[in-house]
């Protein structure tokens, strides 16, 4: 989903939320609980605010102190606080504000339904159908207001944190390693686990799994060797070329076999890398774009200090950093995971640095 019809969207939602959130906060104590039923019509809003930002409503629940009585035709055990209220709309404004900023096109594309098939909507209608419940209520508990104590708030434009204020950002992960026993793989789930705390999107190339071609076909060559740039590049290249486009940021993760990376990660740079895309660009090809982060992470047998003292790591960086990732990233840095001869004495350190990694990352983009 295009950014900013996401912005469009969250701050007029957003803006709802507002409007709410000022009704309830501008109601006096004395109206709260009355056969008016303030109280309980602001906790109904948040209630089906919670519902309807649910993806997969089926076996929902609302947080603590809430029920679903809502669900089941009757009024609540109690009138529940307006501090209590106010609390559960915040939970709710910022489920929105997420919901709204991480949602990929998989997610735009599905649709939303309650567990009894009564209601099937499009997610982004769901959406929509929601605000307009949320702006309903408003406008009903600020008719009570006038009506009770002849003043309410004023009109709220948009969101009052006009932007989604979430670095949503897309990841692409190039790992290459055939074996899930390995050290690295288990690099792999740490650094996963880490980044799957954050609002990010993160895609995978694993070499291996996927099967990708490493080696250059002779038609390749022919396109490469002579750039020949009308020549059609492999599907599967430009699969890679998409997912580089879509990237904010670009993660390569494998082990040094040989003072380099494995043959299936040097051929993706031999193939992904076609002319006309990542070099010798011209007036009809498609150039790659400038990725603003690039991290290369790799385990190591030896330690960093040995590496280090036979220029292995400055010869590998500067491989790395200085021609395969290049002016093509803006910023580039290179994490040498070594000593892996002797693992029990490096390994909680190493899961450490993976996540001191994507703080830095965290921090880069703000």
């Amino acid at each position: 989903m295009d950014h900013s019809l996401k912005e469009i969207l969250w701050r007029q939602f957003g803006g709802s939320i507002d409007m709410l959130k000022n009704a309830i906060e501008f109601c006096p104590e004395s109206l709260w609980d009355t056969e008016q039923q303030f109280g309980y019509n602001a906790f109904h809003c948040a209630f089906f605010l919670d519902y309807y930002l649910t993806l997969d409503p089926r076996g929902f629940t609302p947080p603590a102190p809430f029920s679903l009585s809502e669900f089941e035709d009757r009024m609540p055990e109690r009138v529940y606080t307006k501090k209590e209220v106010l609390t559960y709309l915040e939970f709710c404004r910022e489920k929105c504000r997420n919901l709204i900023a991480t949602m990929t096109d998989e997610i735009y594309r599905s649709n939303w339904e309650n567990e009894s098939g009564t209601m099937r909507y499009n997610v982004v209608e769901i959406l929509l159908y929601n605000m307009r419940h949320v702006q309903h209520h408003a406008a009903q508990l600020n008719l009570l207001l006038r009506q009770n104590i002849d003043n309410a708030p004023k009109w709220v434009r948009e969101a009052k944190k006009q932007t989604l204020l979430i670095s949503i950002m897309n990841i692409l992960l190039v790992y290459s390693h055939p074996s899930k026993k390995s050290y690295t793989f288990q690099v792999l789930e740490h650094l996963k686990s880490k980044i799957s705390k954050q609002n990010w999107n993160l895609e995978i190339s694993d070499l291996y799994d996927m099967n990708f071609q490493s080696d250059m076909s002779k038609e390749e060559y022919e396109r490469e060797g002579f750039a020949k740039t009308e020549l059609p590049i492999s599907n599967d290249v430009l699969d890679e070329h998409d997912k580089i486009e879509k990237a904010d940021c670009i993660i390569f993760l494998y082990p040094v076999w040989w003072s380099d990376c494995p043959a299936k990660l040097k051929g993706w740079f031999d193939r992904v890398y076609s002319v006309g895309y990542a070099y010798g660009q011209n007036d009809t090809s498609q150039k790659m774009k400038i990725i603003p982060f690039g991290l290369v992470i790799c385990t190591a047998g030896h330690p960093n200090e040995f590496l280090s003292e036979i220029n292995m790591a400055q010869s590998m960086e500067t491989i790395m950093l200085e021609d395969r990732l290049g002016k093509r990233f803006e910023n580039k840095e290179m994490l040498i995971l070594g000593g892996t001869l002797e693992l029990e004495k490096v390994m909680e350190y190493h899961m450490k640095q993976i996540e001191e990694v994507v703080q830095k990352i965290k921090d880069y983009f703000g």
